[in-house]
């Protein structure tokens, strides 16, 4: 049983730290141009050259525009360049077309998105996980006072990350497939949108880990109060 309850703790730790690296990769997707950063975003976003609007007298550029939660990647003609949400104007001018209309830009369908994508119940997770380590870190060594009222605390704070993070995956996914249906239908086919498979399965699996340690501090306190129980029977009876 004690081989259990270590594997149990160990178990904890590895999947709250796992989630967290996987969170916090997911906020600083599109900082850089590097692959590695890049290709961790919400949505890709890219003029349809196939679209019915487009004559045979206009030339699409090839422009692609990676969205995630705080930056923003813009690919012209396979140069590409990452900004901060909030210094989209840079990349005004090398994302937009012109149009008989207007002007139509992938800057600002980006910039909505962010809008609606808001990174703070994110943050507020990748802080909360946080926690959880340290606290399951505490809980890992011996001779420690208070070890029960930490216990429970890390066992309703995991519960609070689960559904904090639960709403924030579904909100995300709901809020991309909208832009999705959205976008293409309000540009008529002009504006193509895919969705990023990559980011969506870090959100599920981050999740996924949050969910797994709460499950397993949770079998801790049950072990915990054991005990207790058994003794509050036997003098009960």
């Amino acid at each position: 049983m004690l081989a259990l309850l270590f594997a149990i703790k160990y178990w904890n730790l590895v999947s709250v730290t796992i989630a967290a690296f996987l969170l916090s990769f997911l906020l600083v997707g599109c900082f850089s141009s590097e692959l590695t950063y890049s290709l961790v975003y919400l949505l890709r976003l890219l003029f349809n050259d196939s679209a019915d609007l487009v004559s045979l007298n206009l030339s699409l550029p090839d422009i692609t525009l990676r969205a995630g939660y705080m930056a923003m990647c813009v690919s012209v003609d396979s140069a590409m360049e990452c900004v901060a949400a909030h210094n989209l104007s840079v990349l005004y001018a090398s994302s937009s077309i012109k149009l008989e209309e207007g002007t139509m830009s992938l800057t600002d369908v980006s910039r909505g998105l962010s809008e609606t994508c808001n990174p703070r119940l994110l943050v507020c997770c990748i802080i909360l996980s946080l926690l959880l380590i340290v606290l399951i870190l505490w809980l890992a060594i011996p001779l420690v006072p208070g070890k029960m009222f930490i216990r429970r605390v890390t066992l309703a704070l995991g519960v609070l990350t689960v559904l904090l993070w639960g709403l924030g995956a579904m909100l995300q996914h709901q809020t991309v497939l909208t832009a999705v249906k959205l976008v293409e239908m309000s540009s008529l086919g002009l504006i193509k949108l895919n969705r990023g498979g990559r980011a969506e399965a870090m959100t599920w699996t981050a999740f996924l880990f949050l969910f797994v340690a709460t499950i397993g501090v949770g079998f801790e306190n049950w072990k915990e109060v054991q005990p207790q129980v058994k003794e509050q029977k036997r003098y009960g009876s």
